[in-house]
């Protein structure tokens, strides 16, 4: 929730694994972060909400995150949620 706060972004990017361990994460934790495992994330325990801030960081979508949390590409999971949705509405 850090990462909400400007001056705290700035120092995330300047050193982002001394900053991890400012709060205490632990190797395993600093690595998800730092190579960006959004999967690895979640399957660690972290909030998609927290985490999403840190993909905010990067400018990268919440559908980028999902695609690489199914092991597709950005296109492959676009196609896949709008075909979910004509499912839904048709």
């Amino acid at each position: 929730m850090s990462l909400t706060c400007p001056t705290n972004r700035k120092a995330f990017i300047a050193g982002p694994v001394g900053y991890c361990r400012g709060f205490g994460l632990s190797a395993e934790s600093i690595g998800l972060v730092t190579s960006r495992d959004w999967l690895g994330m979640i399957r660690s325990g972290g909030n998609i909400y927290y985490i999403f801030k840190l993909a905010a960081i990067d400018r990268v979508s919440m559908q980028h995150v999902g695609a690489q949390q199914n092991s597709m590409t950005l296109e492959q999971f676009r196609a896949k949620l709008n075909s979910v949705k004509d499912l839904n509405h048709g």
